[in-house]
């Protein structure tokens, strides 16, 4: 659907840059439900604007981000909401795995009816209902970084006095395992088991296993038995072993901090905290491990019209339930579209809108240095390397500066040769964050346009301190 008559100037006006990541139409499709069907407020208008090959900018309406994002923040002040909290999280998880996995037995079957399929379809693509309020609330993890996470720290900061920083470190180390973390750990085992000889069928189930973790976007595949022979190839047991280690110090530290602790409001703050170091990168792996078993239907869909995974993406939720509903054949798309949402209804628009967009929002071409959350200290200086996608990440070498729009599960390796990341996205709860604290490497977090600022072999300096990323001198 387009609209030729949109007042471009007039829109730009209510919007503020959210983010910048990688994105698909499918994945715009999904999180933009979530943002404008609300149990909180809605943000009733939000443009997704291709800014590279793989990355989007998401402009949200300023007004109802801030409302948004305030009504989410305020329930954290609650003292008693950490258990409603966990509670959202178990009933969303039944909720969300039971519509995923609908959709996988519509698609398992040769036999299943044509109009099941659709139904388990819509179902999908219209979740969540009210009723399935962890979705919506998953989504609090940014206002929480936003919005609760500065007023914790001044708190935490008067509390403690001196000793800040050391019960800061106590309070945002992980203190539960992540999937991703559990499975770098089954891999340990498995390699100490067979060593380099494993055989690929033994790979490959393992493969199977934990292929979820590599999907982002609801219609990638995940990792391939290839990724995952030279994850194998590449993984050193005994720092492997030591993140189970870390992890168990992290709570026996974090359990003798609560004890010193006879202010309950800071008790609180030190939990929800340390919650969401955890939370943030769970919720995410449990969506992943859904979108892995609607795997089948995309299957289908690139089977049925040969499209390629990159084309299946870029098809709005209305065209692939019009195809298996109607048989109507989709546009094949081989370049992302600019999509604007206006209460819950994507529109995609033309190239004059998108490039009349972008001319208004291409002010930081100045711009030589940003600011951002530290989620690991220190102050290192490097080259640059921007990664859009798991494609770059050979290219990042030891010494280097990770700059991306946030990390990945895959971007391990690269992360471990690198001397510090600066991510875009992401707070102290963030993937890139928990890795930062598991490798003590300088990290910056949520600078919004890192990768649209820097460039590969840009001299950097990260002050991990102080929150500053620097542009030193541009490459050659």
């Amino acid at each position: 659907m387009q609209n030729t008559s949109l007042d471009v100037a007039s829109l730009a006006k209510e919007l503020v840059l959210f983010t910048s990541r990688p994105n698909t139409v499918q994945r715009a499709c999904f999180y933009c439900r979530h943002f404008q069907e609300n149990v909180f407020q809605s943000i009733r208008k939000i443009v997704s604007l291709p800014i590279s090959k793989t990355d989007d900018e998401w402009f949200f309406s300023r007004v109802d981000f801030d409302l948004l994002t305030t009504q989410q923040a305020d329930e954290f002040y609650q003292s008693d909401f950490l258990t409603e909290y966990k509670a959202r999280h178990e009933r969303g998880m039944i909720s969300w795995m039971k519509v995923c996995s609908d959709v996988h037995d519509a698609f398992a079957n040769d036999r299943i009816k044509s109009s099941d399929r659709v139904r388990a379809l819509k179902a999908y693509f219209t979740y969540p209902t009210e009723k399935d309020s962890y979705m919506y609330f998953a989504l609090a993890v940014w206002s929480f970084d936003r919005m609760v996470v500065p007023v914790y720290t001044e708190a935490l900061q008067s509390y403690f006095g001196d000793s800040f920083a050391s019960a800061w470190e106590m309070i945002t180390s992980q203190t539960e395992l992540t999937e991703e973390q559990q499975m770098r750990l089954d891999l340990a085992d498995l390699k100490q088991k067979h060593g380099e000889a494993i055989s690929r069928e033994i790979l490959a189930a393992f493969q199977n296993q934990y292929r979820y973790l590599g999907i982002y976007a609801p219609e990638e595949y995940g990792f391939t038995i290839e990724m995952m022979e030279k994850m194998y190839m590449e993984l050193n047991i005994e720092k492997t072993r030591e993140i189970k280690t870390h992890i168990e110090h992290a709570q026996e530290t974090f359990k003798k901090l609560l004890s010193t602790i006879t202010d309950e409001k800071i008790r609180v703050m030190i939990e929800q905290l340390n919650y969401n170091v955890y939370f943030r990168t769970i919720r995410s792996e449990r969506w992943s491990f859904g979108f892995a078993q609607i795997t089948l239907m995309y299957d289908r869909l690139i089977l049925d019209l040969n499209f390629t995974r990159d084309e299946i993406g870029n098809l709005t939720n209305e065209e692939i339930v019009a195809y298996f509903e109607n048989g109507m054949v989709p546009p094949k798309r081989t370049e992302r579209p600019a999509l604007f949402f206006e209460n819950g209804v994507p529109m995609i628009l033309n190239e004059q809108q998108a490039q009349e967009l972008k001319k208004i929002f291409s002010s930081t071409e100045t711009v030589t240095e940003l600011k951002g959350s530290v989620a690991f200290k220190g102050i290192v200086i490097g080259k640059a390397k921007v990664i859009t996608s798991v494609n770059d990440l050979e290219k990042v070498e030891n010494g280097d500066i990770l700059i991306s729009q946030f990390t990945r599960p895959e971007y391990l390796s690269a992360m471990q040769r690198a001397v510090a990341f600066v991510t875009n996205d992401g707070g102290i709860t963030c993937h890139a964050a928990i890795i930062a604290r598991e490798l003590k490497k300088p990290c910056i977090v949520g600078t919004k346009i890192a990768t649209k600022i820097f460039h590969d072999g840009d001299l950097v300096e990260v002050n991990a301190d102080t929150g500053i990323v620097k542009l030193i001198e541009k490459a050659t």
